[in-house]
């Protein structure tokens, strides 16, 4: 066989293998890389050479292969091995892996008055700038090399960026390391005559900037001085506290920052909160594969006590810092360079600080444009965004001199706040007189200001909105006005902010009482985890759109409404006798004063209570983007969480809780109605009727944000209670339950009662609705469910059953049903299953039918023919439901003390680790057919696991069993499996568990960790012994199993 090109052999552990391929590469081959090996070429050297490592294209370096490299021989930077070190050759490629951070041929250990070496105090010994620039020639004379492949001038401006970027992180590296080795000279005996820096020598640490995020600094390794030097370097400093980013700041810019998010989250504040920020929350699994979905807070919340237009100058800084890095660590090098031009052009305006409000909208702007069309730049002023900025930036600072010159109908009270008012608030500085120079509020021109404008036009070419008033001439300055906090218990809807203008219609409007909530708040120490809600309702919530509008969108309303117009004509008239809607207004005076605005489709929905009905503005309209995108396609649902009370909740507080416990369960008013909008994002939500206009402000019904704003409060305010000893509290939505513990002896009052919870609401303004208070018992209505405090049950309640087997009498009897009939059944037989559990595989074959129907829009009302399956399933829930359905809840059974392993493999059949012991079976016969494959013997093999264990009399037990087959884990976990053959496996898997007792705990485990995997391909170790005890085979099973006790 000819040698190959480079001259190597085949590496050690390749020739020892067979059927393995040896590439040769330097400095390990890709099968050695592949599995991990230990790559050594006879001949050339003990141990792999390795070159720096200098991410491929085609990869996603992480920060430690960035910052991370090592050359055996380098001593820190320069100082170099005596002994050469093999040449690297010129092809070596790229993509190699750092080599590990171990010294090689170390230096002989320091002497009297010899000043120690970076490797024996265990300083990382990393590639110096050198090694990493190599030789680099002319780029155009020289030959390309595998560091920039690419033919076109395109890719190989994108290398040498990535190039420029590996190379800023190597300084920042080696500029720690000189720390380090500059503290070992100086402390080391005759450091002044080894050329070590004279002490106290400033240093030029970082010329380039400090770094936003830290360089990962790598731990020293254990010395063989570790006796005379214990690690810590003298007069080393630490670099302070390392704030925390947000993860869903991380996880977006991970994913290409491709949707826009608040950078207050990034400013100082947020960051030091996000270190204690508690993160709560339970997950909901659904489907056969295990798909699940976070229903509480699985991330930082929105900061909606800061909104991003509200941050100071120094605030900005702060969180463009923190951007600026984030783009360089997972974006890239040019990225970075055009962002930062951005920032550096607004940073450098010259009226910056006077303008500052316009200047910061304008880069929220650009974030967000960029977010939506990749192709504009940031590094290039956005004529047309600055453009339509302005007439906003007028019509707000006019306000607020107006606003200022009339005084406010609520001043909030002093305090040391995370937060500042919005834009709209009344200013504390003086305005401008007639000679300053400024921006003009009214036309957007810098030569004369807004008192003196008789432009006709804005500076855009728009017509002028601002017109000129008596009070905003006459003002010179003005008065402070103080305005007691409201006190009344349910005090009326008030305006707690300043108009924008003397006739803008826009307010915010709650019965809540800010004072009260931040008095209450810091009083019992929430004020860390909820410093949000009082500015939240003093000047209202962000709803999560930060969209500019620049033309009024007014779509048609939907069928439902144009059927119930009584419905909808009543529910106006409501709104606007409780002050939530302004109006009627005609569109076009309506723009007059608020400028564009938007309207969603209204449409009526039925609540759960018979002949009851609400309207609903449908604001995930448009569905396919167009030139008025949808308001719930700009917000991200992830900012809005909130706490849930589930089922396991309940469970878990009726079982730990003390006999003659007693719940009462209250409901809230009107709950999403009783939150403000912030006045800048009412034009987003307004409503259209008979061609009249109404101005919403408060929280409406449809929007993605709108639950997650009042689960905020509903959170606060459940944590108030149990703060006061009016708990535990859990929620759900509008709907609260109060658990009360019983007096200490048989006499004693009550621990508290209703009246307590309603006081506590009238100092807030919390609207409880009287009417759905159901007073402290030992049962209570949650979650449509009845519960039994001392008999821990949980019925599904007679008009609920009567409902549900309603539903699906009227499924069945339809012939062809739509999705949505479909989806509701579906819907209300899940939630049965929490009372019914053996209910859960008798879903699947519905779930499957869902699948069948079109997901396009336009399909939604097509109709099809159910399957026999799913007809069955729902004939068997209609049964289920004739009768009384109750549950016993109990605490899980204590855990079996082994663990039960189980694996499948169609090459031979199906094998079983059950504590130390051994069983095999081969599939034999005619096993596979349609549907039955390796998932279904997968599943068996749970199955024979299971009816192992209660053959050995294993009972009462929570039992763990391991399996390498994700699509049986999962299934086996929902209850359920889309196939109908592994579905019925399964059934009775669920069947013989609930008959012994036992607890299910199924987790994935890799099939190289399976000790059944050997097993289930025919291997048995004589060292194993089998499972000798008898247990029962299923006799759907029987015919394909044939069991072995030897290797085959």
């Amino acid at each position: 066989m000819p040698p190959h090109p480079s001259g190597r052999p085949r590496c050690t552990p390749c020739t020892e293998r067979r059927n393995t391929r040896c590439d040769r590469k330097l400095p390990e081959c890709g099968s050695c890389a592949k599995y991990s090996r230990h790559c050594v070429y006879p001949g050339l050297h003990d141990e792999p050479v390795r070159g720096p490592s200098l991410p491929s294209r085609k990869s996603t370096p992480n920060t430690a292969e960035r910052r991370e490299g090592s050359a055996p021989r380098d001593q820190g930077s320069n100082a170099r091995d005596p002994t050469p070190g093999p040449a690297r050759e010129p092809s070596q490629a790229a993509d190699q892996e750092p080599a590990p951070d171990v010294e090689q041929n170390p230096a002989p250990a320091a002497g009297r008055g010899q000043a120690p070496t970076a490797g024996q105090h265990g300083v990382r010994r990393t590639h110096s700038l050198s090694s990493i620039l190599g030789d680099r020639a002319d780029p155009t004379g020289r030959k390309r090399d595998v560091r920039s492949p690419s033919p076109t001038l395109g890719e190989e401006i994108a290398a040498r960026s990535e190039r420029i970027r590996q190379l800023r992180a190597q300084l920042d590296t080696e500029t720690a390391e000189i720390v380090q080795l500059t503290a070992i000279a100086d402390a080391a005996p005759g450091a002044q005559n080894q050329g070590g820096r004279p002490p106290n020598h400033p240093l030029n640490i970082n010329p380039l900037g400090d770094p936003i995020i830290p360089p990962n600094l790598i731990s020293a390794q254990a010395s063989s001085l570790a006796d005379l030097y214990d690690g810590i370097i003298p007069g080393f400093q630490a670099s302070g506290v390392t704030l925390a980013i947000p993860d869903s700041v991380v996880q977006n810019m991970r994913r290409g920052w491709k949707t826009p998010f608040s950078i207050a989250m990034l400013r100082d504040e947020y960051c030091i909160a996000a270190i204690s920020r508690a993160r709560k929350g339970k997950t909901i699994s659904f489907g056969d594969e295990g798909d699940h979905v976070t229903l509480a807070a699985s991330s930082e919340t929105f900061d909606s006590s800061l909104p991003e237009d509200c941050l100071t100058y120094e605030q900005w800084v702060q969180a463009w810092r923190r951007l600026l890095a984030l783009i360089r660590e997972y974006l890239s090098e040019v990225l970075h360079l055009r962002w930062l031009k951005h920032y550096e052009f607004i940073d450098t305006c010259p009226n910056r600080s006077s303008h500052w409000k316009l200047w910061l909208r304008y880069d929220i702007a650009v974030r967000v444009a960029t977010r939506s069309d990749p192709r504009i730049d940031p590094a290039t002023f956005q004529q047309q965004i600055y453009a339509d900025l302005t007439t906003q930036f007028a019509i707000d600072s006019i306000s607020a001199i107006a606003s200022t010159s009339q005084g406010t109908s609520s001043t909030p009270k002093p305090g040391n706040r995370l937060t500042r008012p919005p834009s709209t608030a009344t200013s504390s500085r003086q305005p401008r007189t007639p000679g300053t120079s400024g921006i003009c509020f009214r036309c957007g021109r810098d030569s004369h200001t807004a008192l003196t404008c008789t432009e006709t036009k804005q500076a855009s070419g728009r017509d002028i909105l601002i017109q000129h008033t008596t009070e905003q001439a006459a003002h010179a300055q003005p008065p402070h006005v103080n305005t007691a906090p409201t006190s009344a218990p349910y005090a009326d809807p008030t305006n707690t902010v300043p108009r924008l203008a003397p006739n803008d219609p826009r307010k915010v409007v709650t019965p809540l009482i800010p004072d009260a909530w931040e008095s209450t708040l810091r009083q019992h120490n929430l004020w860390h985890r909820f410093y949000d809600i009082p500015d939240g309702l003093r000047y209202g919530f962000r709803i999560g759109t930060s969209r500019l509008l620049s033309t009024s969108s007014m779509p048609p309303n939907h069928k439902s409404a144009l059927d119930n117009p009584t419905i909808i004509e009543d529910t106006i008239r409501k709104e606007i006798s409780a002050g939530r809607y302004s109006g009627p207004f005609s569109p076009q005076s309506l723009e007059s004063l608020i400028g564009p605005f938007q309207s969603a489709p209204l449409g009526v929905v039925e609540k759960s209570k018979p002949g009851e009905f609400r309207i609903v503005q449908d604001f995930s309209f448009p569905r396919d983007g167009g030139t008025h995108p949808a308001l719930n396609a700009e917000i991200n649902s992830d900012d809005f969480t909130c706490e849930w009370g589930f089922f396991g909740d309940i469970a878990d507080i009726l079982l730990a809780c003390p006999p003659g416990t007693e719940a009462a369960t209250l409901d809230v008013d009107a709950a999403y109605r009783r939150m403000p909008v912030h006045p800048s994002d009412q034009p987003h939500t307004v409503v259209i009727w008979n061609g009249k206009a109404w101005l919403d402000h408060c929280v409406p019904f449809g929007a993605s944000s709108s639950n997650g704003i009042f689960g905020r409060c509903g959170d606060a305010m459940a944590h108030i209670a149990e703060a006061l000893g009016l708990g535990p509290v859990r929620k759900w939505v509008d709907d609260f339950v109060f658990f009360r513990s019983p007096p200490p002896t048989p006499d004693s009052s009550p621990r508290f009662s209703l009246e307590d919870i309603y006081a506590l609401a009238a100092t807030l303004g919390w609207p409880w609705k009287d009417t759905k208070t159901t007073p402290f018992g030992p049962s209570f209505t949650y979650l449509g469910l009845e519960w039994h405090i001392p008999t821990r049950t949980v019925s599904i309640t007679q008009p609920k059953r009567d409902k549900y087997i309603g539903r699906a009498r009227e499924w069945l009897s339809s012939g062809k049903v739509t999705l949505n009939q479909t989806e509701t059944l579906l819907g209300s037989l899940s939630h049965c299953t929490q009372v019914i559990t053996d209910g859960r595989p008798h879903l699947a074959g519905l779930i499957a039918f869902c699948t069948q129907f079109t997901s396009a829009r336009g399909a939604r009302f097509q109709t099809r023919t159910a399957p026999p399956r799913a007809l069955e399933e729902v004939g068997w829930w209609l049964d289920r439901l004739s009768a009384p359905c109750t549950r016993t809840l109990r605490p899980p059974h204590p855990h079996l003390e082994y663990e039960l392993f189980m694996d499948a493999s169609t090459s031979f059949g199906i094998g079983l680790i059950i504590d130390g012991h051994v069983a095999a079976w081969k599939l034999v016969g005619a096993w596979r057919r349609p549907g039955v494959d390796i998932g279904w013997a997968e599943m068996a093999a749970v199955e024979l696991a299971l009816s192992a264990i209660i053959g050995r009399g294993v009972s009462n037990r929570t039992v763990s069993f391991r399996s390498d087959n994700k699509g049986v884990v999962f299934a086996t976990q929902a209850g359920r499996s889309r196939n109908q053959h592994q579905n019925a496996i399964l059934m009775r898997i669920l069947e013989a568990a609930d008959t012994h007792g036992i607890d299910i705990e199924i987790s994935y485990i890799r099939s190289a960790e399976n000790p059944a995997d050997s097993p289930s391909r025919g291997l048995l170790s004589p060292d194993t012994p089998p499972i000798n005890w008898e247990f029962h085979v299923h006799p759907d099973l029987i015919p394909v199993l044939a069991r072995i006790t030897s290797c085959t």
